[in-house]
């Protein structure tokens, strides 16, 4: 049975209203084609042996997610949580005090109001307007090429794709994890999509012909599509994406399963073409990793479409088809990949994995040094969002590690939304303000409720803090975050934030030579393997700790009528 398709506005006029009856029965039977092929498709791919598995268990990589046993929960969380309380029986409970008028209490002051994300901000930096005749070609040839490869025989070689799909610009790196040396490459941006001179960064845009079909790269009778992540940030998969004409209604679902389909394509023709060293008549088997911002990862409603994009994309990529919107949405209706929006387990068997991106970006620091366990906080700086989240890091039972996510936010106060809220009207001291109440408050909520009897808080030790992402080199949020040290000194006595730098990896190739690695580092991290990444705890499996209960000692002294 086939599912419903997203409404139409009513009372607009639609390209379907003007087609003939034989029009109608092609776009019928196209449509009945393109799910056959969807269903073919993701039963080979359930059919295929799975190499991300346990060799041992035959088990998905990562575990549906339980609550964990004490012994891996954090220590100083749980070890005040496993005290029972102390009742004290000779204790006469006191007769209630008839109760007395009280005065009105005093007005509260108006909560606090955090900037919303613009329904369309987009990128200061305009999208390409044109490609030239040789870009395109080459653009071409590599989607060709990931046809040819689609279709190698041989012993299976299995590669992760790290994607970090951003809302300014998109950064892929590849992994071989079970060849010698784990070799990984940095896969360089098409031409003409490069965002600035950053060879590996890839602008987040897309194009929309007029007959439905998606282009990765610009046309002079398409409509660009932008803020491709922003709608999926905020819940609305199913909105349209900005820049939709009235005959052709794009869903952001639908064009970040086309947007990243394309990425798909295009990595894994790249590889073809310029490393068949790699490949050596093997045949690919692909699985991809695909970040998120934390906060949005600890909202199943949030999460969910991201994996079902994910799936749907993947098997997308390896039809014979071009990317249309027809094509996108038979995808997403795909049984086995609405399951996977659900099911971790079931997008890991279509070869997708959904990751926070501050698990990602610390992989490097994690697979750096074994004395890792602790309390961070890492701020990340994008072009627009600002990612910040409190983690407690333990050691798993796996030599893996366990990432125990506290608190988090992410808002619209990245480099580019400054920029953006300037010319709206709003002020720099306005945007410091939004950036301290935003740091402050994931923060002091992990002091107060979420890790209250970590060392951290003390004086004599310090937070730890990771600046990173695209913008952290930026002085006005460099300034932001260095401010968080006087603040917690003076409120908690401690000794402020201790900032620490994600390690460079030397064991990956720049095809192009790159000087700033730190916009490639969720990219790097999401290249690993899911168990090298490690396990998640999200927040809502994390309980508050409670406050501790006062004892009342009024039965427990020998008073002077007693002797």
């Amino acid at each position: 049975m086939k599912r419903d398709r997203p409404r139409r506005s009513s009372g607009s006029a639609t390209i379907g209203d003007a087609l003939s009856s034989s029009v109608k029965g092609q776009l019928h039977q196209l449509r009945e084609t393109l799910e056959k092929l969807a269903k073919e498709t993701i039963a080979r791919q359930l059919d295929e042996a799975r190499p991300w598995r346990r060799p041992q268990t035959g088990t998905a990589i990562r575990k549906a997610k339980t609550r964990p046993s004490p012994s891996v929960s954090q220590r100083s969380v749980t070890s005040t949580r496993q005290l029972p309380r102390q009742v004290n029986p000779t204790h006469r409970v006191k007769p209630k005090a008839p109760e007395m008028h009280k005065p009105a209490p005093k007005p509260s002051k108006p909560a606090f109001e955090y900037w919303d994300f613009p329904k369309e901000l987009a990128v200061r930096e305009a999208p390409p307007t044109s490609i030239s005749d040789a870009e395109r070609a080459e653009f071409e040839d590599l989607i060709q090429a990931d046809a040819q490869s689609r279709s190698a025989e041989g012993e299976d070689l299995f590669i992760i794709a790290g994607l970090d799909f951003g809302t300014s610009c998109t950064k892929i790196i590849i992994r071989l994890p079970y060849e010698a040396g784990e070799p990984a490459i940095a896969i360089p941006a098409p031409a003409p999509c490069h965002s600035g001179d950053n060879p590996y960064l890839w602008q987040t845009v897309l194009w929309l012909q007029e007959d439905g079909s998606f282009l990765p790269w610009p046309s002079a009778d398409a409509t660009v599509l932008h803020a491709l992540k922003q709608g999926l940030i905020q819940g609305r998969s199913d909105a349209e994406t900005s820049g939709t004409r009235s005959a052709n209604r794009a869903t952001r679902a639908q064009a970040g399963v086309a947007y990243l389909a394309f990425a798909i394509r295009y990595v894994r023709g790249w590889l073809f073409r310029n490393r068949p060293d790699l490949l050596r008549g093997r045949r690919p088997v692909w699985f991809v990793n695909l970040g998120m911002p934390t906060a949005s990862y600890d909202d199943p409603q949030l999460a969910k479409p991201y994996r079902r994009i994910g799936a749907a994309a993947l098997q997308l990529a390896k039809i014979e088809s071009p990317i249309s919107i027809e094509a996108a949405q038979c995808f997403l209706d795909e049984s086995h990949v609405i399951e996977a929006g659900a099911s971790e387990e079931v997008a890991e068997e279509l070869g997708v994995a959904v990751f926070p991106e501050a698990a990602a970006e610390m992989t490097g620091f994690v697979k750096s040094t074994r004395n890792a366990p602790g309390l961070y906080l890492l701020v990340d700086v994008g072009a627009m969002t600002l990612d910040a989240c409190m983690f407690r890091l333990n050691p798993g039972t796996d030599m893996s590690y366990v990432y125990s996510f506290l608190n988090a936010q992410v808002r619209p106060l990245g480099v580019e939304s400054f920029h953006w809220f300037l010319g709206e009207g709003k002020t720099e001291s306005e945007f410091i303000q939004q950036c301290d109440r935003t740091l402050r408050g994931v923060v002091w909520q992990a002091r107060r409720d979420r890790d209250p009897n970590a060392q951290n808080w003390k004086s004599g030790h310090d937070v730890p803090v990771f600046l990173a992402g695209g913008g952290a080199s930026n002085g006005l949020h460099q300034g932001i975050v260095a401010s968080l040290g006087p603040w917690l000194t003076h409120h908690l006595g401690n000794d402020g934030i201790r900032l620490l730098e994600l390690p460079v990896p030397s064991a990956i190739e720049f095809p192009v030579p790159l000087e700033d690695f730190g916009r490639m580092a969720v990219a790097w991290g999401l290249s690993h393997l899911p168990t090298d990444i490690g396990r998640i705890r999200a927040m809502r499996d994390i309980e508050d700790v409670p406050p501790p209960v006062p004892v009342d000692w009024s039965g427990r002294y020998v008073s002077k009528d007693q002797v």
